[in-house]
């Protein structure tokens, strides 16, 4: 039965089988037993007084869980610690319940630890895992959360789809399809050539590096939403000259030009 050295206090050995003779299966270590442990699994059973008394939460005798000292040490532990029997985990998620009633996670303290852990933390229930995730992006995994929504468009992790860019700060009026970190640079006189924001969804720079004018451009998204030209080629649409880039569904074949070319067999 146990450890059959020389040191085994035989006594102690004796008074546990006396005291708790059902308990022994074979493997343990009897010796485990009221050794201020709690050792879980085969001798956290009644038939061995819970651990001999080990894995019993002082004031909550029908409280029964895998590591007794986390209840009440001042941290929401959750699962079969957050129960009426364990006295809501000692008292350490009361205010957790009070607060998040339907967060179901299976460590509660992760919440509001100025990290966002995503997943089920990351939900209204919970919270938006305790202000440490976005409010309203779910998916929406960024370094300082309260900078989304703040007023300033910050760019990078921030202005992205998951984030509603920035949380709306990085959206531009009068491009909504625009998607750019530095959106007051639209229209201020200097052409950023060959930028993100010298697209057509940016109006090739808020008109800074087209001749175009900008009704001009908002005509050509508004017939053609999912027609792409380069700044050398937007120009060229509709100007009665069938270029092979625009040649496509999406861009009306060059804005037509292509249609009336092959109706008048010139190519």
């Amino acid at each position: 039965l146990g450890d059959c050295s020389p040191n085994i206090d035989v006594n102690n050995l004796k008074s546990i089988l006396n005291n708790y003779p059902g308990c022994y299966f074979d493997g343990m270590d009897l010796s485990w037993i009221g050794d201020g442990i709690c050792d879980g699994g085969l001798y956290d059973r009644e038939v061995c007084g819970h651990d001999g008394g080990d894995c019993i939460v002082q004031g909550y005798p029908d409280c029964q869980v895998d590591d007794p000292p986390y209840i009440g040490d001042d941290e929401c532990d959750g699962g079969q610690y957050n129960t009426e029997e364990c006295g809501w985990d000692g008292g350490d998620c009361v205010d957790f319940n009070r607060q998040y009633p339907n967060c179901e996670v299976e460590t509660p303290y992760y919440l509001a630890d100025e990290f966002c852990h995503g997943g089920r933390y990351n939900t209204e229930e919970c919270g938006w895992d305790g202000g440490d995730c976005v409010e309203g992006y779910p998916n929406c995994q960024v370094t300082d959360p309260n900078k989304v929504g703040d007023g300033s468009c910050d760019g990078g992790e921030y202005n992205t789809e998951e984030c509603g860019w920035d949380g709306g700060d990085c959206l531009i009026a009068e491009w909504p399809n625009c998607h750019i970190d530095n959106p007051g640079g639209l229209g201020n006189g200097l052409c950023n050539k060959g930028s993100k924001a010298d697209v057509v969804e940016c109006g090739f720079d808020g008109g800074d590096c087209t001749n175009l004018g900008i009704d001009d451009i908002k005509e050509l998204l508004r017939r053609y939403p999912n027609c792409h030209p380069d700044n050398a080629h937007a120009a060229e649409m509709n100007d009665g000259y069938c270029l092979n880039s625009n040649d496509n569904a999406e861009c009306g074949w060059d804005g037509g030009d292509c249609l009336f070319e092959r109706k008048n067999n010139k190519f």
